[in-house]
């Protein structure tokens, strides 16, 4: 019989001895062994010497031996392409795959299954192999699948393993779908009829090389060359046969049958047969009610391409995400227990809700509910007490925040909220146990502090342990003032413990308020970071009369235990923007605005008094100069003149408070050529007689003693209402679409003027604050009452509200 000349390419030495030992050689006449560096060596192959090429051969062998076939060993399509681009026909390219093999590594874990007296174990081919990751299926089992295992080999070993030891509880048994095509569609698979293959077929992709093979071999002889036998009506029954087999044996021997088929990459899918598919799962589902089996489909999974490294084969981060699923699907067929998955790390949780497709959300709703609430319900009459709480610690000791948000964009809405309910409940139930609960207060600008009262509440009741977190953080012109804030911070009788590095680690806290939503934050205080055993709180660092559409559906705002907000409008928009709602949001009132409240608090603030009946007038620039996200600022138009205007008017008394960012956006913004002419400007107004410049965080004597402010920021609009003053907001075009109806109803009764409009502003200046002419005060009191007086409608000031509520959460249980 004559051989058919071939060249073996193998992409790594390493299949070199595998791959020889399955070639038939009374069938192939091998002419080279090609890899991917090492080239002019000879190797000993059955008796004859092979030389070894590398991939710079291939011009030499096409020109010497133009009838050849190339067995590529690998399942990829990169080496067959980079032939093809040298010049190797396509047809005469075959996809060789070397069959299964028992090696020193299955024979290992065979015997320590046997040893250790499993809980599980898998058999299948290739896509079990690299499909499962072990470190996310509960309790022991190894992994005895093998590359080309075929379904009666994974019967053979499991017959053998179930006489040696008792202690299976279930066994993973890998499917593929192609295994059982409907018997009239044989045809389809059949490698020499001359209808289109599809790609999942054994690739013998070209009628030259079928040809030849007509010639020299039968049907058979074909079939048994070829890496994975397409399948004939004869084989069919026999694999159905033994699948049932496969399923009674595990009956028989107390484990529950699970099959599993793994997802592939979209362009294999896309090859897939729907009636097979059909008849497939039809198969599979006769099988399970017969013998009490799990079908675990995962082909409707759509992972990413970076969870492939092949088109039928799952890198390692797609075999998490596929053993994640597996295992669910195990929990609620009931094969492992609460317990085991309690015992998972927090990852489990992550990469689950990453990966898992839509047709898996109520799965992962279900999963999170089951043991957050029915689950440990059960657990807690048949556990003790201390077993129990550690069960429950386990399972959100290491899980974040992160994993919350993730969840927030895959579950239904009011899903979503029952989940965090169930959760936030456990988590509370373990920190009112606690004798100390320790309050953090974190943020990241000195200007953002909500104020010592609500401080001093948790500082004055035993049960609490208040700490300041403060991120050393800010510009040149900051800085210098964080430091004047930290010593008054400390002055005050604060607990402050200063952050300063990204990556510095932090005291666990039980409860974290936080005034900030930003993600450039220390690591301690990022959701990726932050456990659930942790309460997330919420007290905005500015008033909220901005919409923003985008910022007010961050992560951060779908995660949080509680939200506390300045006004209803706030809270009522941020409830019809979050994708979430804001179920866990409350109307407060803001803890800064206290002090105004408290009638016996005296008010000092050291003014630049020229005259002692000087005026005394704030003017407050945002640092929006740009107006691209916020169109406030209207500093670059007036910024010379304020300075001119505060030099030749002795009779008024000024404080420059910019917004901190505004250094940087200044210079960004070439308004200053730089630091330095920035701080010149600074220092300018701090030179004069009648003028300084404040950066600092107890800005409220400041508003308490001056007789009215000029500005063109956010938050201040609310804010400066609760000292009852005259304000002159300086308008740009555009910057009422990014406010809300209660920024509005304030505009309403403030003194606006064009910010571009210098003469405007010189003539409100002397018509407002010199003459006195407040002729919107009667409004702007009823605008206050209306929509600013929280201490009347919640019948408590902020900072008492905010405290009682966490107080009241977390009360001690009675005995």
């Amino acid at each position: 019989m004559e051989k058919v000349n071939a060249v073996l390419v193998i992409p790594d030495e390493g299949f070199l001895t595998e791959a020889i030992q399955n070639i038939e050689f009374d069938k192939i006449n091998l002419l080279a062994v090609m890899t991917e560096k090492v080239g002019g060596n000879t190797l000993k192959v059955n008796g004859q010497n092979i030389l070894q090429v590398d991939f710079s051969a291939i011009v030499e062998i096409l020109n010497r031996e133009p009838v050849c076939l190339w067995l590529v060993c690998s399942s990829t399509d990169k080496i067959k392409k980079r032939l093809i681009d040298v010049g190797v026909a396509e047809r005469d390219i075959v996809l060789y795959e070397m069959p299964a093999q028992i090696d020193c590594g299955w024979l290992a874990s065979l015997r320590w299954l046997e040893k250790n007296n499993a809980d599980f174990f898998a058999t299948g081919g290739s896509t079990a192999m690299v499909g499962l990751d072990f470190i996310y299926l509960p309790g022991k089992g190894v992994n005895l699948s093998g590359m080309n295992q075929s379904l009666r080999q994974g019967y053979q070993t499991a017959k053998y393993i179930f006489e040696h030891v008792d202690t299976i509880k279930f066994v993973l048994i890998d499917l593929s779908p192609m295994l059982f095509p409907c018997a009239e569609d044989c045809a389809k698979f059949d490698v020499l009829n001359d209808k289109k293959t599809s790609a999942d077929e054994v690739d013998l992709n070209c009628e030259r090389a079928k040809e030849i093979f007509r010639q020299k071999f039968s049907k058979k002889t074909l079939i048994d060359l070829a890496s994975s036998n397409p399948p004939t009506d004869s084989n069919l029954k026999e694999d159905l046969q033994i699948l049932q087999a496969y399923a009674k044996l595990c009956f028989d021997n107390g484990a529950r049958p699970v099959f599993v088929t793994f997802p592939v990459a979209m362009t294999l899918k896309r090859n897939y047969d729907a009636d097979v598919l059909t008849h497939f799962r039809q198969e599979i589902s006769a099988v399970e009610k017969n013998y009490k089996s799990l079908f675990i489909d995962l082909l409707g999974v759509k992972l990413p391409g970076s969870c492939f490294y092949g088109k039928s084969h799952l890198s390692s981060s797609g075999a998490l995400a596929t053993t994640a699923i597996v295992t669910a699907k195990l929990y609620f067929a009931e094969i492992i227990s609460a317990k085991q998955i309690c015992e998972m790390d927090a990852n489990y949780f992550n990469v689950l809700s990453k990966y898992a497709s839509d047709d898996y959300k109520a799965l992962i709703h279900q999963l999170f509910c089951n043991i957050a609430f029915n689950d440990f319900k059960h657990l807690s009459k048949t556990l003790p007490q201390n077993e129990c709480s550690d069960l429950m610690a386990r399972v959100f000791s290491n899980m974040t925040y992160d994993h919350l948000a993730i969840l927030s964009k895959m579950l239904p809405k009011e899903a979503y909220n029952d989940l965090l309910e169930r959760i936030f409940k456990i988590s509370a139930e373990k920190i009112r146990h606690k004798s100390k609960i320790k309050v953090g207060f974190f943020f990241e600008h000195s200007s953002k502090w909500p104020g010592d009262e609500l401080y001093n509440l948790f500082a004055r009741n035993s049960r609490f342990e208040p700490t300041v977190f403060i991120y050393l953080k800010g510009n040149e012109l900051t800085h210098k003032e964080f430091l004047q804030d930290l010593d008054r911070f400390k002055s005050h009788g604060l607990n402050v413990f200063v952050v300063e590095k990204a990556d510095s680690d932090v005291p666990t806290q039980d409860v974290l308020i936080q005034t900030s939503p930003y993600n450039n934050v220390p690591k301690s205080f990022r959701l990726t970071n932050l456990k659930l055993t942790t309460l997330l709180a919420y007290i905005p660092y500015s008033f909220g009369v901005t919409y923003r559409k985008g910022f007010l559906d961050w992560p951060f705002f779908r995660v949080l235990w509680r939200a506390f907000f300045t006004a209803t409008i706030p809270l009522k928009v941020q409830d019809e923007i979050c994708s979430v709602g804001m179920p866990r949001g409350v109307y407060s009132g803001y803890p800064k605005m206290d002090v105004f409240f408290n009638k016996n608090t005296t008010f000092k603030f050291d003014w630049k008094m020229t005259r002692p009946n000087a005026k005394k007038i704030i003017w407050a620039p945002h640092h929006s100069i740009a107006g691209e996200t916020l169109p406030y600022s209207t500093f670059q138009w007036n910024y010379k003149f304020m300075y001119e205007f505060a030099k030749a008017h002795p009779e008024i008394s000024w404080v420059l408070k910019p917004h901190p960012h505004l250094l940087g956006t200044a210079v960004v913004m070439k308004l200053f050529p730089s630091v330095e002419a920035f701080k010149e400007y600074l220092q300018k107004w701090d030179d004069l007689p009648n003028a300084q410049v404040y950066l600092g965080t107890y800005y409220q004597a400041m508003f308490a003693t001056s007789d009215g402010m000029i500005q063109d920021s956010a938050s201040f609009l609310a804010e400066y209402q609760y000292v009852n003053k005259p304000m002159i907001y300086l308008m740009r075009e555009g910057n009422t679409r990014m406010m809300n109806d209660l920024a509005k109803e304030i505009l309403k009764v403030s003194y606006l003027v064009d910010g571009k409009d210098l003469d405007g502003i010189a003539a409100a200046i002397q018509k407002v604050f010199i003459e006195g002419n407040d002729y919107k005060a009667a409004e702007r009191k009823e605008v206050f009452d209306k929509y600013l007086n929280y201490p009347k409608d919640n019948g408590m000031l902020a900072s008492e509200f905010i405290f009682k509520t966490v107080a009241d959460e977390l009360k001690m249980p009675t005995k």
